[in-house]
């Protein structure tokens, strides 16, 4: 006969082998899942990216046309209108990353399908060799979704986001406004999201703050009621950046929902 401690010790070991078997298998089996969903994720804004392009191309085609007959035809009342369509084509390609680009792209269209009015003040991007492509896409990726949704339950009637962007001396200045609830108040110390899953956005705000602290940045709030800014400055590798026209209008349509 066998011991019947014996047995139980057996199966004792057994089950925690098991359990342990199990577990390893789980998380193997999330980690993959969130790299899956990852790569998904990556190509989707890829694809928009690529969408994005051959409407660029379509525009430049069509603005081509038009700049050709204002100039042939010496047309000086379309003069303006020229002056202001190729000001605002100037903007519609950033010259960043394809991550970044990829990224900006999929919030314009994010805030126009929420009826966010998009205003893009970027003058300057910095360069790549200045700064992980990963921490830029990161850092502004998480501002930027952060400040749609603060403008999507602001409750304004013409919400609006609204990113600026610079390189001088060095430093990357970014600042991103946005609408918001006047009962909402912001500080550093109080970064608190109002969003219902509060542990994986919770994160987006911890990813800021050691980006900041990483590039031995600084990172400024301000609250005016119904609007806050989030201005963030990071010392960069080299004082390279790339230059666009300031005016710009966005591209997309907006659709006023509220």
């Amino acid at each position: 006969m066998f011991d019947i401690n014996l047995l139980l010790l057996l199966m004792l070991f057994l089950v925690t082998v098991t359990c342990i078997i199990i577990a390893v298998l789980y998380f193997a089996i999330r980690k993959r899942s969130s790299q899956y969903s990852s790569m998904i994720q990556s190509w989707r804004l890829q694809n928009q990216y690529m969408d994005h392009n051959i409407e660029y191309c379509d525009k430049t085609r069509e603005l081509t046309e038009f700049v050709r007959k204002t100039i042939d035809n010496l047309n000086v009342e379309n003069s303006e209108e020229c002056i202001s369509r190729c000001n605002s084509f100037m903007n519609y390609i950033h010259g960043g990353s394809t991550a970044a680009e990829a990224l900006l792209v999929d919030k314009k269209i994010r805030c126009a399908d929420c009826g966010i009015e998009f205003r893009d003040r970027i003058i300057t991007l910095p360069e790549e060799s200045s700064i992980k492509e990963m921490d830029l896409v990161s850092l502004t990726g998480n501002l930027l979704d952060n400040a749609i949704e603060a403008a999507v339950s602001s409750g304004c009637v013409t919400p609006f986001v609204e990113i600026n962007s610079t390189v001088s001396r060095n430093i990357w200045i970014l600042r991103i406004s946005n609408s918001k609830s006047a009962d909402i108040s912001l500080d550093y110390n109080n970064m608190k999201t109002t969003k219902k899953d509060k542990n994986n956005h919770g994160l987006g705000i911890g990813i800021v703050r050691s980006l900041v602290s990483l590039y031995d940045g600084k990172l400024n709030i301000t609250d005016n009621g119904t609007s806050a800014e989030i201005s963030v400055y990071l010392i960069l590798k080299t004082q390279k950046g790339r230059k666009k026209n300031v005016e710009h209008h966005s591209m997309y349509p907006l659709h006023n929902k509220f």
